[in-house]
């Protein structure tokens, strides 16, 4: 039976599968649509986690949400299971961890009410926790919106492949059977193309309606996971569907043409870049498999391609590896170009000569990228500027490319030549290097252009040529949006005349609209018509509506403001045939006083949706004026739609005059509503971002209605005002209302400057902006030495560094509070006593806007000038709350004081969620900072150790209390806070409340409080004040509560407000520690508790509930009812208030903080180092463009110098004289073969080899970047730098640090990579494993693991044995004794050795890991027997967070131990968990114990684990406390029976995992180095008579692996005879050490009278 559907309603199918943590942030974006008619049909496609759950709350919450439970079965069957539900007639999709624009479907859905297409499909934004950015998918596949098109003509649609962000027909779609395909991922590709092809009709919309979201960490989306092969199957499937489903329904030649290059350019490309970390015998199946896809396949369009793509297709395509993986994550300097005989030649030595050979520099090899920077008119020439680089992907070796245009008319397909003016070659410098462009201007005489290529959209194509070469490249990308709209223009051409406008698409591509003026009648199939707009005497805006057919319910909305919308009245006047005439209506005196500005918007009123329309441009803007209201009309903003701006009683200047830095204002304001509201007029001043906000100015009035106010900009030298842009307000306070209405520009036109003026060092700009309100801009100017950003720039780069080498001065400070932004807090109070009580010192304030106003005797100065630069250079105090720049590098002597500015409620720091997701740089920039001070203040014991732990901050805590409080008490006496009361304008007789919030996300605010309700209830009692965080401050409009609410917000110091406050609001704020000390009553405004206390929001320190000391308000209705009982208030929290003020307000009740900082910072002397080093090299570094002096150096040094005969060793970078490249060193050094030996060291770890007797070089000195450059072989254990060039010859012998039992590699998927996302890391792996021509491998296992990991070759592997290990097996028990000795351990003492590794979630910041104890040292210390002493040897990684034993005579921290192997030695009993020391110790057959509390998160969250039963491979028992460690121990001792089992299965363990290490694993090592051992092909008896072939089978000349080999292609079976063969021979690989067979049997057979060898893998 056919099914039924709603028409105009939507069904949205929700899939769900385990997203507790973002489905109901998906879910409420639907539940908030403004589309109306929707029912959202969510699937839980049976989630382990809470998912299911919380779509039953939604399901009952809202009536048109439908809870749908099914089994487990993937993407696509959840989706296909929604279908059954649909009842709509439009159906969508919805992922569950993504988020619907608020109005995305009404712009979908409306346009197919109006278009009657079958499918619409919008723009697509990305978004993760930082950003919001646009997809290349679909800025491809959605580049411009074209209605009523379809995927045969606009080809651009073969890449909108995705599902949802789509409107689909229901009864298209069901009725023709469309369903997911079910078991395979990238199941929308053919789905979409099929429905594509089914549609005669396609919408397309390029704006934002959906949002993509990108998982960080490990919890990676299916479509982020690009080296899985199972899913570049799916992905080829799900292709092979979309290409017949083209064959099957007709698709055009040009769709054909255009899904071929898509996936060959994009599609098969993602695993191109995917599959370089794979392992060989993955890559063997990879390129089998698209061998076979790419069958079907042009590929001749791989010359079409990038340099890197055909190389990469080349190589993989004729089995060429090596070269295929070359360049898997280098995109740029990728070969040369050069011109040979009038012809450009691709050149790549690095390449095999046959694939250089193959590449071919056609239109898509070399890329060309525009910049425009203006777009404007000469006369009636459209003038484009701009710049186009080349791409240099691959460097060329000269080039001189001249240059045309075309400009193209993507409707008729015709295009024409312009004129190319002028074209120059130039270099942007950056002193040693720079980039090419060529600069262009480009003149389109739009007469011309419109009789060759007619109206329609234009855009323009620069042709760049140069011998052979071609490219081809579109105009667009504008450096700043505005400098390239033009302001579109009438033009005639013969009998027509047509309006041009300019913009750019998605793509940012530049397009010229050119139409013809619209006629004022509505035309068959075109789009509706609004016109002839008019404004009655009552204020009623009117226009007429035309259209072709009878739309459903339509009506207009004025939108405005923040999501504000005004609707119409609509009547039918008219009714014809083929015409409906409507007349529409707005009612304007429901608007608001002042300008109101907005867009005109058609909808279908019964649902909401969005209908476009035109207008007719005989008039681009025009005005309408009537009674009091004014409407101006405007078409001209691109032409996108009709811009409306009503005027409602607003003021009108009358003259101004702009003078030596005075402006005197005359306006005029409507009699009518001066006289209604006869009562004051105020004159206010508000920047445009409504941070800043002025109203201390005389008004005199001239006549009733008019006035004059002057306004003195500049004192002196010093501005007034803050820097900004202006506007003008006047407000009227009357005996009943109180209103505001803007000062606007009389009979304006359009955007206009008025004047502009110099006065000193300010710049004043009167203008007039796009709503016509009068504005001025005051832009405070640079002195001469800082008036250019070179001169800047000279400062920072030449004069700094210089200035450094002065002396400092003792007597001098810098104090800064909040980045410069203001005079206030902790340095304005330790600055209001210092300069009282040393008055011989100079005071320095660096501001941001040099109308601070500081007190007394500081000099203000401009953040970035010069004078700035020399006192950060030359100060010796420092004073701040938020932290001096990056560029401020801290000199030895220079002190450094961090004061807070606050008690912390909210997590900080390095605690903050959001630091840990932050990149490496943000995190060593933000320690960086704090390792600069040397004082923190601290207001409690709470703080002394959470603001330490927050800043992971080592040196002293000043326990003084916070400076600003010292007001608090000092102040607190009713003489001082009447007077206060008095100054600000407070009523004396009348309570006062304080309400100041904390800031929400990113200065976000919402103000939730009612104040009209408060005024309501408690105007007879109490005032408001309104004081809100110092990010959104003056962001509110609170003047029409005048009298009993004022806004204080740029009230200098908040101390006062505390004073003269009976009662505090406030939420998370804090405010409530300070106000603590005054021990008043406090209410908290918490309407948003939930989203606060979530942890993954920002989290907090202390059980909020539990810790405020008063009642938690969630409603205004809940504050008014506490203080209308005052009493009670106080009567039940007092005992609280005072709890709190003890816990919190511990320090500074005297009022003498800021005497206590000050005394101690200038009396105490610091003796430490505590100055910033390689500032010079750094500045150095970066001038010559590269990442550090030292890499730089190194790398160059090391493409010139020639190879010596020296060997350079390192362990744990340069910090250690231990481990396998020790026990190299000693081998080599005992038996020595002509080379020099020499080890790498930190600068400060030269003791350490100076005591071990080793000769060494300093790593980072110049010195040590030659011998690193010039060493022959690089012996280490550390990591090697990814942006390290390694110097041909060299040979990098990586010892790694054991044979692993946690993941590592590309194997590690953890959330928890500190300053990385997981693709970075595990990129970086295989791009060091490159790098590595060695690795030496402990056991066969581990040798496997990783080869695999770090995506090695077999030769790569060196089945050696651990070398350290032969020093093990080498200690005897004098040895043993000696060690004992020297550690102070006497002969009878049982030694137990705990080792445990680090934890990667214990990270605190970047560089450094902390731990959290996973044993109580002090009951264990108590606990042990007497003849026990315990070695604790943390992780070298563990820096911060260690436990003290000093205390604690039977532990012993051996952390700097310097030998591992001698602890392992004298070590009676191991406890570890998961480090790689258990295989170390088992081959000494002694005892171990496993401490894993952390067990099941540590291998399913943290890090993860190579063994599934970790309990059942480890040879010892585990633990889970240290309750059963002390338990274990005990039996240990006692000696008790299964600790015999436990010794069967160390020997057991120690003989599957410790056989390599027979004492000469150094030896065999080198060996294979020096003797340049390769593994060899060993012939062994056949293990299959005969083998199948598979497909596409790769077909070698000899052993892959072996020298010679090469690759003769692949087994085509529909070309072949047959598809079994006899095996004539069976060959493997064979480890030249260990006569191990490693690898893949190869199998010699004969195919059509030749000879070839295969894989085993080939076999079916």
């Amino acid at each position: 039976m056919k099914r039924e559907f709603v028409r105009g309603k939507l069904s949205i199918i929700v899939p769900c599968y385990k997203v507790e943590d973002y489905i109901k942030e998906c879910l409420d974006s639907l539940a908030s649509q403004t589309y109306k008619d929707i029912e959202v049909i969510m699937v839980d496609d049976g989630s382990p986690d809470n998912t299911g759950a919380i779509l039953d709350e939604y399901d009952s919450k809202y009536p048109t949400f439908t809870a749908v439970h099914t089994p487990n079965g993937g993407l696509s069957a959840a989706r296909n299971a929604g279908l059954d539900y649909v009842t709509g007639e439009f159906l969508a999709f919805v992922d569950s961890d993504d988020v619907v624009p608020q109005n995305a479907y009404e712009k979908l859905v409306g346009s197919l009410l109006q278009t009657g297409s079958d499918l619409a499909s919008g723009f697509v934004n990305r978004f993760n926790s930082k950003k919001v950015y646009p997809s290349v998918l679909h800025e491809k596949a959605i580049p411009e919106t074209l209605l009523q098109t379809n995927i045969n003509v606009n080809t651009n649609l073969v890449y909108d492949t995705t599902a949802w962000n789509k409107v689909y027909k229901a009864e298209i779609f069901i009725g023709n059977g469309l369903r997911y395909p079910e078991g395979l991922t990238y199941e929308d590709i053919p789905v979409s193309m099929r429905y594509h092809l089914l549609a005669k009709s396609v919408d397309v919309i390029a704006e934002d309606t959906y949002h993509w979201r990108v998982r960080e960490g490990a919890n990676q989306s299916i479509t982020q996971q690009r080296a899985n092969f199972q899913l570049f199957w799916d992905r080829m499937q799900t292709l092979e569907m979309a290409r017949k489903s083209i064959l099957e329904l007709g698709g055009s030649p040009e769709l054909k043409e255009a899904f071929n290059f898509k996936v060959l350019d994009m599609d098969i490309p993602l695993y191109l870049n995917g599959f370089q970390n794979a392992s060989e015998e993955t890559l063997f199946k990879f390129q089998r498999d698209l061998v076979k896809f790419l069958r079907n396949y042009d590929l001749s369009v791989i010359k079409e391609l990038s340099i890197r793509k055909q190389i990469q297709y080349y190589a993989l395509l004729n089995g060429d590896f090596p070269d295929f993986k070359r360049y898997g994550y280098q995109y740029k300097k990728i070969g040369e170009i050069v011109g040979d005989h009038g012809r450009y030649r691709y050149i790549n030595k690095a390449l095999r000569p046959e694939l250089a050979e193959k590449i071919e520099l056609t239109k898509g090899a070399v890329e060309g990228k525009s910049k425009v920077d203006r777009v404007y008119w000469e006369n009636d020439q459209a003038i484009v500027e701009g710049r186009c680089f080349i791409s240099q992907i691959a460097k060329f070796e000269k080039s001189n490319f001249a240059f045309d245009a075309h400009i193209r008319n993507t409707h008729s397909h015709q295009s024409t030549n312009i004129e190319v003016i002028v074209k120059k070659k130039t270099k942007r410098r950056r002193i040693f290097w720079g980039t090419t462009y060529y600069a262009f201007k480009l003149a389109i005489n739009v007469n011309d252009a419109l009789a060759q290529i007619g109206a329609g959209r234009w855009v323009i194509d620069l042709i760049a040529t140069d011998l052979d070469l071609t490219i081809t490249t579109p105009v667009g990308s504008p450096v700043k949006r505005r400098n390239a709209l033009l302001t579109p223009k009438r033009i005639a051409s013969g009998s027509e005349e047509y309006v041009i406008n300019n913009d750019f698409n998605r793509a940012w591509n530049l397009f010229f609209d050119v139409q013809p003026k619209m006629q004022n009648q509505i035309l068959a199939g075109n789009l509706p018509l609004v016109k002839d707009f008019k404004l009655t005497d009552k204020n009623i805006l009117t226009f007429d509506f035309l259209t072709d057919k009878n739309l459903i319910d339509p009506l207009f909305m004025f939108s405005y403001g923040k999501d504000e919308r005004y609707a119409s009245r609509v009547e039918l006047i008219q009714e014809e045939r083929d015409c409906f005439k409507y007349r529409i209506s707005f009612d304007c005196n429901d608007l608001e006083n002042g300008i109101t500005s907005g867009r005109l918007y058609l909808y279908n009123a019964t649902n909401m949706g969005r209908y476009q329309f035109r207008f007719p441009l005989n008039e681009q803007v025009f005005t309408l004026t009537n009674g009091s209201c004014k409407a101006r009309v405007d078409v001209s903003s691109s032409l996108r739609g009709v811009h409306l701006i009503f005027e409602k009683n607003s003021a009108k200047v009358e003259n101004y005059t702009l003078v030596n830095g005075v402006l005197q204002l005359t306006f005029s304001v409507s009699s009518k509503l001066i006289n209604d509201l006869t009562s004051k007029v105020q004159f206010l001043m508000i920047s445009t971002d409504a941070k800043e906000s002025y109203d201390a100015f005389e008004v005199n009035p001239l006549t009733n209605d008019r006035f004059e106010v002057n306004i003195k900009f500049i004192d002196g030298k010093k501005p007034l005002f803050k820097s900004g842009y202006y506007n003008f307000f006047v407000d009227i306070a009357g005996d009943e209302n109180n209103v505001r209405i803007p000062i606007l520009m009389a009979d304006y036109q359009s955007r206009n400057i008025l004047q502009i003026s110099r006065f000193k060092n300010l710049k004043l700009k009167l203008q007039v902006n796009d709503v016509g309100r009068f504005q001025i801009g005051l832009l405070q100017q640079w002195d001469w030495i800082d008036n250019s950003v070179r001169k800047r720039k000279v400062a920072y780069y030449i004069a700094y560094p210089l200035m450094r080498l002065l002396p400092l001065s003792s007597k001098t400070v810098v104090l800064e509070s909040f980045w410069g932004r203001s005079f206030d807090d902790n340095p304005r109070a330790i600055y209001e006593y210092w300069q009282k009580a040393h008055p011989e010192y100079k005071f320095i304030w660096p501001v941001t806007d040099l109308s601070t106003k500081v007190s007394g005797q500081g000099k203000v100065i401009r953040r970035g000038s010069f004078k700035y630069w020399y006192y950060l250079a030359t100060a010796k105090y420092f004073i701040q709350n938020t932290n001096f720049p990056n560029s401020y590098v801290k000199r030895r002597g220079q002190v450094e004081v961090e004061t807070l500015h606050g008690t912390f409620m909210k997590k900080m720091g390095l605690e903050e969620p959001s630091m840990r997701n932050s990149t490496a740089k943000g995190q060593r920039n933000f320690m960086k900072r704090n390792r600069r001070w040397d004082y923190l203040i601290s207001p409690s014991a709470y703080m002394d150790r959470v603001g330490a732990n927050a800043f992971d901050f080592k040196n002293e805590v000043l326990s003084v209390g916070f400076p600003r409080n010292d007001e608090l008490i000092n102040n607190n006496n009713p003489e001082f806070i009447k007077n206060l009361k008095l100054n600000i304008g407070i009523p004396l007789d009348k309570k006062v409340v304080l309400y100041a919030p904390t800031y929400r996300q990113a200065g976000k605010l919402d103000f939730e409080m009612d104040l009209k309700a408060m005024q309501d209830k408690l105007a007879d009692d109490y005032v408001v004040l309104v004081r809100l965080h110092h990010l959104v401050a003056n962001a509110i409009d609170i003047h029409e509560f005048e009298g009993f609410a004022y806004d204080l917000s740029a009230y200098p110091n908040i101390a006062d407000l505390y004073l003269i406050a009976d009662v505090l609001i406030t939420d998370y704020s804090s405010v409530m520690f300070d106000y603590g000390y005054l021990k008043r009553p406090m209410i908290f405004f918490a309407y948003d508790l939930d989203w606060y206390l979530d942890d993954s929001n920002r989290g907090v320190y202390l059980d909020y509930v539990k810790t405020v000391p008063g009642p938690i308000a969630r409603s205004t209705e809940q504050i008014i009812h506490y203080l209308q009982k005052p009493d009670k208030l106080e009567a039940e929290y007092g005992s609280k208030l005072e709890w709190f003020y003890n816990e919190f307000c511990t320090y500074g009740r005297d009022g003498d903080a800021s005497k206590n900082t000050v005394e101690q910072v200038i009396n105490n002397n610091i003796t430490r180092d505590n100055g910033e080093k390689g500032f010079f090299t750094s500045k150095l570094a970066r001038a010559l463009g590269v990442t550090s002096l030292e890499m730089g150096a190194l790398n160059l040094f090391g493409q010139f110098l020639k190879r010596s005969k020296l060997i350079v060793f390192e362990s744990n970078g340069g910090r250690a004289t231990d481990s396998d490249p020790r026990a190299l060193y000693e081998y080599l050094k005992a038996h020595p073969n002509g080379y020099k030996l020499l080890w790498l060291a930190s600068a400060d770890q030269t003791e350490r080899f100076r005591s071990a007797a080793l000769p060494y070089v300093i790593k980072k000195s110049l010195k040590g970047i030659v011998a690193r450059a010039r060493a022959s072989f690089y012996i280490t254990n550390s990591e090697v730098a990814v942006n390290w060039k390694k110097p041909r010859g060299m040979k990098v012998i990586q010892t790694g640090n054991g044979s692993p039992l946690k993941k590592v590699g590309t194997d590690l998927s953890s959330d928890f990579i500190p300053g990385q996302s997981i693709y970075q890391y595990q990129k970086n792996q295989v791009i060091e494993g490159r790098k590595w021509d060695y690795l030496l491998a402990g056991n066969a296992t581990a040798a496997d693991l990783q080869k695999n990991a770090f995506r090695l070759g077999d030769n790569q592997i060196v089945m050696s044995g651990l070398p350290r290990i032969d020093q093990l097996l080498d200690m005897d028990s004098t040895k043993r004794e000696k060690i004992r000795q020297e550690l102070g351990i006497t002969a009878t003492k049982r030694v137990i050795l705990y080792e445990p590794t680090w934890r990667d979630d214990e990270i605190v910041y970047v560089d450094q890991y902390g731990m959290e104890s996973k044993v109580d040292f002090e009951k264990l210390s108590r606990s042990l027997p007497k003849d026990v002493v315990v070695l604790v040897k943390f992780h070298p990684l563990i820096t911060s967070g260690r436990p003290k034993f000093k205390k604690l005579d039977n532990i012993i921290d051996v952390s700097d131990w310097q030998s591992n192997i001698e602890l392992l030695a004298v070590a009676d009993l191991l406890v570890t968990d998961y480090s790689s020391v258990l295989f170390d110790f088992a081959v000494t057959n002694k005892p171990m114990i496993f401490m894993a509390p952390d067990l099941e998160e540590y291998q399913d969250y943290v890090r993860g684990l190579y063994v599934d039963d970790y309990e059942e491979f480890v040879p010892g028992p585990v633990v889970r406390s240290t309750a059963e460690l002390l338990e274990a121990i005990n039996s240990w001792i006692s000696a008790d029976p299964k600790w015999r089992d436990y010794q069967r299965k160390v020997e057991k363990f120690n003989q599957e995992y410790n056989s390599w290490n027979d004492g000469r694993s150094a030896q065999k090592a080198m060996n294979y180095v020096f003797n340049r051992s390769r593994y060899s092909v060993e012939k062994i008896s056949n293990p299959v008579e005969s083998i199948k072939l598979k497909d596409a089978t790769l077909l070698w000349s000899g052993v892959y692996g072996q020298k010679d080999t090469q690759f003769l292609g692949n087994f085509d079976i529909a070309q072949a005879d047959a598809v079994t063969f006899t095996v004539l021979e069976t060959r493997v690989l064979e480890d030249p050490i260990n006569k191990t067979l490693v690898g893949a049997k190869f199998f010699k057979i004969k195919i059509a009278d030749k000879f070839v060898w295969v894989s085993e893998h080939s076999a079916e």
